[in-house]
């Protein structure tokens, strides 16, 4: 009876620990309305056969072919960028889910016609009736899907599996130790609601408001100059994180009145009790350098950063591309350390990743276009995403065998 129960409870175990999927789709309205259309005033719909499998939407379960539904509705994030995030059950995954991106209702949506790119660029089927509908077959892991309006692909060309977005942190801390101030022992650190938007980096899951945590520590980069880079979902896209920089501990942080810099320059919000947080809404990969409690850089310049000084590898080349064999991935490297190479494919499915220790200065990886069960990956475009002590590039190759 034991046993019994013990195969039982890890039946459940199972159940709850994969006994769902979530997939976000988003579409970027930027060349529709730019070539002349209005956004309709209940903004961009989704429709498809959404109930059929089952999905649910975070306001309600998702009725079949009803864009004006309440559950259809999708959420601006700013940029002409809409999106929907859809719970299925785990038996649906592998199942084709039919859809299509509406703006308001019927008779303004994608798809209306067989020469309509949906269709031509083959993520889009007939249904019969002249109406061409996206396709796709429910993964077996969270994905992130962003596409363009009318189109297999984002408005930039670039597949349309979102990855995740790196950002990264730095803060200057020349002029405060001129005034008098000394580093903790264990340095610069960062606090924030970090964990509430799932946020990560080299050092593993970052705690929310926890300077002291592993997670939570900035790397001194010499000249006064400190820098986390951090990890965040796609889901994450369009929230606002509140942050400070701390040094070593809480007492001895940024933001501590109403007449910190933070504040008065705009960068940051009083949480209620006369603490002051930095905000930044989460929108793409970007990297940041600000000065110790102000919103710009030490010399007055605006805080984004281009071609970061402390970039962790450059010199980065894949070849060849297309490829019908093993794939060289040539990089410099800063220093020793580890550096993993993730294949992804176009919806945004990790088909294989593998990691190799590395030294500073030229490294070498071969990648033998095998998936993580070890047979050869299909014919396709896929994104090689390199990460390389903690901060990551990306870049798409094609395989033809």
């Amino acid at each position: 009876m034991k046993k019994i129960l013990t195969l039982g409870l890890a039946c459940l175990t199972s159940i709850f620990a994969y006994g769902q999927v979530t997939v976000t789709y988003q579409v970027d309205a930027t060349d529709f309305l730019a070539a002349g259309a209005t956004l309709a005033n209940n903004g961009m719909r989704i429709g498809g056969d959404f109930a059929a499998n089952g999905g649910v939407s975070a306001i309600d379960t998702m009725v079949d072919w009803s864009p004006t539904d309440t559950a259809s509705g999708m959420a601006a994030l700013g940029n002409d960028l809409f999106s929907i995030s859809v719970t299925y059950p785990a038996s649906s995954i592998g199942a084709t889910q039919y859809f299509k991106y509406v703006n308001g209702a019927w008779g303004d949506n994608e798809g209306t016609a067989a020469t309509t790119t949906i269709a031509t660029d083959a993520c889009g089927v007939d249904d019969g009736a002249g109406n061409i509908n996206r396709t796709l077959v429910i993964p077996s892991s969270d994905t992130t899907l962003r596409y363009c309006w009318d189109a297999c692909y984002q408005c930039d060309g670039s597949d349309p599996g979102i990855s995740d977005i790196t950002i990264t942190l730095q803060v200057d801390v020349t002029d405060y130790i001129a005034a008098g101030n000394s580093i903790a022992a264990n340095g610069l650190r960062v606090g924030g609601d970090f964990a509430a938007q799932g946020a990560s980096n080299a050092n593993g899951a970052m705690v929310d408001w926890s300077p002291t945590d592993t997670a939570s520590g900035m790397a001194d980069l010499g000249s006064d100059v400190w820098s986390l880079t951090i990890i965040f979902p796609p889901t994450a896209v369009g929230s606002t994180q509140y942050f400070k920089y701390v040094n070593g501990n809480w007492g001895t942080n940024e933001g501590t009145a109403a007449t910190s810099t933070i504040a008065t320059g705009g960068c940051g919000v009083d949480d209620g009790a006369g603490n002051i947080n930095r905000t930044l809404v989460i929108a793409g990969d970007t990297a940041l350098k600000f000065c110790w409690d102000a919103c710009l850089q030490c010399d007055g310049s605006s805080p984004n950063v281009v071609g970061l000084d402390e970039s962790a590898f450059s010199s980065l080349s894949m070849y060849p591309n297309p490829a019908n064999g093993p794939v060289s991935i040539d990089f410099a490297s800063r220093k020793d350390g580890k550096a993993t190479v993730r294949i992804v494919n176009l919806l945004g499915q990790t088909v294989n990743s593998f990691s190799k220790e590395i030294n500073a200065g030229e490294n070498h990886i071969v990648w033998n276009l095998d998936a993580a069960n070890g047979s050869l990956v299909n014919n396709g475009a896929f994104l090689v995403e390199i990460t390389v002590n903690g901060e990551r590039t990306m870049q798409r190759i094609a395989v033809s065998h």
